[in-house]
């Protein structure tokens, strides 16, 4: 991989180098040992770009991560659609760690109609702001309070544009374990709706993703889903239906709701560890329960500053998640943004088992 690298940065005629500092720190109030109640993470983000031909170029990115935690939990971390991780230690202690992450590193063809991008890239599926439950590709965790970025999948992806209307994309991508994932979609816009649909195998099982949206009546409906093959238990179900809507030119709103079939119910499976070959576990569905609701609003109070309410129900077990937060332009470059956040609930719920805090990240780009 550092060969393939160093290849790309002495290849073609363009180099070009941008990146980003970001810090997040939270304050929690009340939490279990041994989480601790203060926390700290740092990230320094470089990207490359380079050209190697008049139609091939080339993108990587290179992460510096540190984080200080009163005492770093031990959690086992989901299955990475990879060949390898190329993550490294350079220092991990009771309280702190430090990490070099890969998580960029591609090749992207451009045709007149064909599009074909290889190595390591951020893939998603699905049109959910908050609820994203048709999301298979390491979507990102729906408590993620720092507003980072998507981690890279290793995987061979195809798009060919048939006419203006209609696009086709293969891709298969890799994982540690098991065969991976293999999809084939088409995305249409007929008649001013966007419809995606998709036929695929992850670790042979069959599965169908969908989703669809468009304007209607001043606001913007759209919905997803999610249908796969279960050898040994019910087929797997997940769906989730959302609107947004700008009242005047301030004022922004978003509702939407999200089903399960094989989601959580009872108190005791909360408690429990899960089950390793769960979709929970996996890192391919952020929540355990069966059905959600959230809501998202905001409001600009000065061009330069955003305020933002969002709010997660849990209904099988009535427990919710909500934080608040200012984003300040400080300037072109940087944002400092603001915030607390709240669970209620019964410890063995969805959220129960999180408790109370403030956040505060700055971010720098360049």
């Amino acid at each position: 991989m550092t060969l393939l690298l160093l290849t790309c940065l002495w290849s073609g005629d363009g180099l070009w180098l941008s990146g980003q500092w970001e810090s997040f720190g939270s304050y929690v109030d009340e939490v279990p040992d041994p989480y601790g109640h203060t926390a700290v993470s740092t990230r320094l983000r470089l990207r490359l770009e380079g050209d190697l031909s008049e139609r091939w170029q080339w993108h990587a990115g290179v992460e510096l991560y540190s984080q200080y935690q009163d005492e770093l939990a031990s959690v086992p971390s989901p299955r990475f659609l990879r060949l390898d991780d190329f993550n490294r230690d350079i220092e991990r202690k009771h309280e702190y760690l430090i990490q070099q992450q890969l998580d960029r590193l591609q090749v992207v063809y451009n045709g007149d109609r064909h599009r074909l991008r290889l190595g390591r890239q951020a893939i998603g599926f699905g049109n959910g702001r908050l609820l994203n439950p048709a999301d298979i590709f390491m979507p990102i965790s729906t408590y993620a309070l720092s507003t980072t970025y998507k981690p890279g999948a290793d995987a061979a992806r195809w798009t060919y544009t048939v006419n203006p209307t209609i696009e086709t994309e293969f891709l298969a991508v890799a994982a540690e374990e098991g065969s991976g994932i293999q999809l084939g979609t088409v995305h249409a816009v007929p008649t001013g709706f966007d419809y995606t649909l998709g036929l695929g195998r992850n670790d042979d099982r069959t599965f169908l993703l969908w989703d669809m949206a468009g304007d209607l009546f001043g606001a913007t409906l759209y919905q997803e889903g999610m249908w796969r093959e279960e050898p040994d238990r019910r087929n797997t179900l997940r769906t989730a239906a959302g609107m947004s809507r700008r009242f005047g030119t301030k004022l922004d709103l978003t509702l939407e709701t999200s089903f399960n079939r094989n989601g959580l119910r009872e108190a005791g499976q909360f408690a429990i560890d899960p089950d390793p070959e769960s979709d929970f576990a996996r890192g391919e569905s952020i929540l355990r329960a069966r059905l959600h609701s959230a809501f998202l609003v905001s409001y600009e109070f000065h061009p330069l500053v955003l305020g933002s309410l969002s709010f997660f129900q849990d209904w099988d077990r009535d427990s919710h998640f909500a934080f608040a937060n200012f984003d300040w332009d400080v300037s072109q470059v940087a944002v400092l943004r603001l915030g607390l956040y709240r669970s209620h609930g019964p410890t063995e719920s969805e959220f129960g088992r999180f408790s109370e805090g403030l956040f505060l990240e700055v971010k720098y780009s360049f």
